[in-house]
C-alpha cells in the first residue's frame, strides 16, 4: 500500500527490499507476537534508516 501511494507522484523515486527466510511461522503471523521477534536477533536485525 505504501509503495502503491508513493509511486502515484510522478517525481518519487521508489525501491521495495524484501530480506530473510520464510516469515510462515507464527511469531512472525501474530500482531502481538512483536514482543517475542522484536529482541530477537533471527527476526531485528536492527538496523536502522533516515528519511
Amino acid at each position: 500500500v505504501l509503495s502503491n501511494r508513493l509511486s502515484e507522484d510522478q517525481n518519487n523515486k521508489i525501491a521495495v527490499f524484501e530480506a530473510g527466510g520464510s516469515s510462515d511461522i507464527w511469531k512472525v503471523k501474530m500482531p502481538l507476537a512483536l514482543l517475542y521477534t522484536m529482541h530477537d536477533p533471527k527476526y531485528n536485525w536492527k538496523y536502522y534508516s533516515e528519511p
